[in-house]
């Protein structure tokens, strides 16, 4: 089970480490080189928003927050139409 702490702890650590971190927000190895490429950054951030969803009863929706600061971007809802985005 995830506490209140963890939960703290691993968005913390994904906003800064990740959602923060030009580095990993424009190297196209991780956010795909074409439309057609799984973009990383994207299964990340909607992991993470099922995560405290299933912890909090509510989505975070914020990450894309903490992207733009960096003057990047991501999607947070990528599974929850799985058959569209097949």
């Amino acid at each position: 089970m995830i506490d209140d702490k963890k939960m703290d702890e691993i968005t913390q650590w994904l906003k800064w480490k990740v959602f923060r971190n030009p580095n990993m927000l424009f190297n196209d190895a991780i956010r795909g080189e074409t439309d057609e490429d799984i973009d990383l950054i994207d299964v990340i951030a909607s992991l993470h928003n099922l995560l405290y969803e299933a912890v909090y009863d509510v989505r975070y929706d914020y990450m894309f927050h903490w992207a733009n600061k960096e003057g990047s971007y991501c999607n947070d809802d990528i599974f929850d139409d799985m058959e569209e985005n097949e």
